[in-house]
């Protein structure tokens, strides 16, 4: 078998596995990403990044109580700004593969002198509640903000 070949067939293995474990989530990382497999204990349904530590990240928040993402994407804001850790630089509409709608909120903060990124973007599935993180060192989340904005288009569940 190719070398090819065979790096297909691992990397639609390791899709499979976070398709299987995630309860059939699916969101395509930019290239250069690996995917880490999660421990029974993490927050995260799925996680991948680069060398440069940019992360990406899924989260699924299963709610008692229905809200509206009109009503999420407020509750995010208003926390983080409570908070002081991020200022918020942008939000926007996106549509992604599994047709919802999802509301984008780019963030931005400065630690000793470093800027950060950090994007939520929320799904909201009816019952169900995704949240899409990407997060890193501004100069090295620039360089893959266009794959990060495609890789929160593909999502799916």
């Amino acid at each position: 078998m190719t070398r090819l070949a065979l790096s297909l067939l691992t990397r639609l293995g390791l899709v499979l596995c976070v398709f299987m474990a995630a309860g059939c989530l699916s969101i395509e990382p930019p290239p250069d990403f690996v995917e880490r497999e999660e421990y029974d204990w993490s927050s995260y349904a799925y996680r991948a990044l680069n060398a440069d530590a940019v992360v990406l990240g899924v989260r699924e928040i299963h709610e008692d109580k229905e809200a509206s993402l009109g009503f999420w994407t407020k509750a995010v804001k208003n926390r983080l700004q409570a908070s002081h850790a991020y200022a918020i630089l942008g939000e926007e509409t996106l549509k992604v593969a599994s047709g919802e709608t999802a509301t984008l909120i780019r963030m931005g903060r400065e630690d000793a002198g470093v800027q950060y990124d950090y994007w939520v973007a929320l799904v909201d599935a009816g019952s169900t509640l995704y949240v899409i993180e990407a997060g890193g060192r501004r100069e090295h989340f620039s360089k893959v903000e266009g794959a990060l904005r495609t890789s929160i288009k593909s999502f799916s569940h």
